[in-house]
């Protein structure tokens, strides 16, 4: 027997145009069908994914085999074909297979990888009711196209934190449409706390969750089982606000964020695991405690994401996060381009992601800069010349 409340948005009856019953007493109304539209018809855009980038001065490739942290490669070019990086070297030496395609001419600037924002709340946490979803979906698209102008190619939605199951579901699912809708990728955290409510974590949600994420954020201290049943799950994990000596004690996760006092023993368990560590603007910009020095010192891989909540502070890209982060994060200009390219895939277990190469994905940003340096002059984002995303050139 299908529902009188639609199975999406959970509005009753009453408040929706119409509602469609559909088997297993699933219903949805005509709002959330007009989503699911959007999201086909998103799936279906045309677009031209093969280009060649020329006249590049500094090429930033983030490539370990490549000398440096930063893997540069001056007067360089760049190949993309189907989305993806097919060849990177010095312009002199490209293949004439790769002459005939569409040119992006870089008129000498520095070319580096699409920033990867691995922290952000785009969608608010819903505690003051449940949202309309086309409203958020359109809201959360508008604030996700302005970080794609500057520059960020790959965005993590954290959705969630409501307190509300209903609620956190909706947000989630909101995130995952704009996935549907923007050029750029864009991945899916389940929040399960914001820092006015903690959304209980019940084997149903974490099902749900499963569905329409591939990442949980979760405060510790971590209830006994939980991350476990997370892990079953197949979602990664990422642990905020550790205290100080509970990262030393064996808790295996995927990321950490807001470190804010790490001692040495937490630190060398990170060192030694691989794990990365998220430090974000916002956090920056608040005065919060940022041990960006401290985790890079220890060896740890670092990621400088925005933090960018509409209910707190709004960022858009990451330049600000580079240049924040070498004026008072104590960062030089180059670790804090890394953080903000490279770091940030790490965080996301996006082995794609980050760098310039063979089988790298065609994310590339076209700074109207000459080096890593001149982004710090600059913070506010006007040095985005051009944006590709996937290969598709992107209006800026």
């Amino acid at each position: 027997m299908a529902r009188d409340r639609c199975s999406f948005c959970d509005k009753p009856r009453v408040e929706v145009d119409h509602l469609v019953g559909g088997p297993r007493g699933v219903s949805i109304c005509a709002e959330c069908v007009g989503i699911a539209y959007e999201v086909v018809r998103a799936s279906r855009r045309p677009a031209s994914t093969d280009r060649v980038l020329t006249g590049i001065g500094m090429l930033v490739t983030n490539d370990r085999r490549r000398p440096g942290r930063l893997g540069v490669v001056e007067e360089a070019a760049v190949a993309i074909r189907v989305g993806k990086v097919t060849w990177v070297g010095e312009e002199r030496r490209i293949p004439s297979r790769y002459r005939a395609l569409p040119e992006v001419p870089c008129g000498g600037r520095m070319v580096i990888p699409g920033f990867v924002d691995a922290a952000t709340h785009l969608t608010g946490s819903g505690v003051d009711g449940r949202p309309q979803p086309e409203v958020a979906a359109a809201e959360t698209t508008d604030r996700a196209a302005r970080s794609l102008a500057r520059g960020t190619t790959t965005i993590d939605i954290a959705a969630g934190g409501s307190g509300d199951p209903i609620t956190d579901t909706s947000l989630l699912a909101v995130a995952r449409v704009v996935g549907e809708r923007m050029p750029c990728r864009v991945d899916v955290t389940w929040r399960t706390a914001s820092t006015c409510a903690t959304t209980a974590v019940t084997a149903g949600m974490v099902e749900t969750a499963a569905r329409l994420a591939s990442q949980v954020e979760i405060p510790a201290p971590v209830p006994p089982g939980v991350l476990s049943t997370m892990r079953r799950a197949r979602l990664r994990i990422r642990l905020v606000e550790p205290p100080p000596g509970s990262l030393s004690e064996g808790v295996e996760v995927d990321a950490v964020g807001r470190l804010a006092a790490p001692s040495e023993d937490d630190l060398a368990a990170l060192a030694g695991s691989d794990v990365p560590v998220i430090l974000t603007v916002a956090d920056l910009l608040a005065g919060r405690p940022w041990p960006g020095r401290q985790v890079l010192d220890a060896g740890v891989a670092l990621a400088v994401a925005t933090g960018s909540d509409p209910e707190g502070t709004e960022v858009a890209g990451l330049g600000l996060g580079v240049a924040l982060a070498v004026a008072f994060g104590g960062l030089t200009a180059e670790e804090a381009l890394w953080a903000v390219t490279r770091g940030g895939a790490l965080a996301l277990g996006a082995p794609e992601l980050g760098w310039i190469g063979p089988g790298a994905a065609g994310d590339l940003v076209v700074a109207d800069a000459a080096e890593p340096a001149d982004l710090v002059g600059r913070p506010d984002g006007d040095t985005v010349f051009r944006v590709v995303a996937g290969g598709e050139l992107i209006p800026v």
